[in-house]
């Protein structure tokens, strides 16, 4: 190293806190039957009203297995979404919440 560099050691924890990460609570909504993702987005879009049931969705987008994918900001926003796709729209769609998964590994000591 070249003289005057001073590295700092700091923990993988302490690094990482400064990433803020958003939309961690996600919904896949797939069809019953084969449908297109546009048609799935379509039916979503026309029986459900976020305002009406005051929820804000972050993302809307269709993956490529041909599900759509909802992002939400909050665990509560989801549930009731999870809720109203399953009262309108249950015997064409299917959803499915993904759950976040707690970390068995910790890393230390890794230099930024």
């Amino acid at each position: 190293m070249p003289p005057g560099v001073v590295t700092e050691r700091r923990l993988y924890s302490e690094a990482s806190t400064k990433i803020i990460t958003f939309n961690k609570f996600k919904l896949t909504v797939k069809p019953k039957k084969p449908l297109p993702p546009e048609s799935i987005q379509g039916v979503l879009k026309g029986k459900i009203n976020p305002s009406k049931i005051r929820v804000g969705i972050t993302t809307l987008r269709t993956l490529r297995n041909g599900q759509v994918l909802i992002k939400t900001s909050s665990r509560e926003e989801l549930e009731v979404i999870e809720k109203d796709i399953n009262e309108k729209c249950g015997e064409r769609l299917e959803n499915n919440a993904h759950k976040l998964r707690s970390p068995r590994l910790v890393i230390l000591n890794i230099p930024e």
